[in-house]
């Protein structure tokens, strides 16, 4: 893994990688964003995390249909 030039919320340019979606959940976890959103749909993706059901909708404010 490379550090990044600057850091940024703005979604990324290309897909993570499973190393790259934990980091930017571990550098976001704070606030929500675009990168933050983007790291936890390639780790759901993945199999990685495992959304609770009765929260999938309202996780940070995301839907499928705001992505």
């Amino acid at each position: 893994m490379t550090w990044p030039e600057a850091w940024t919320c703005h979604r990324p340019q290309q897909s993570f990688t499973l190393a790259d979606a934990h980091r930017a959940m571990q550098l976001h976890r704070d606030h929500d964003c675009p990168r933050k959103r983007a790291a936890f749909a390639a780790l759901v993706a993945a199999g990685r995390i495992t959304p609770d059901s009765a929260r999938r909708h309202r996780l940070w404010g995301w839907s499928e249909e705001s992505d």
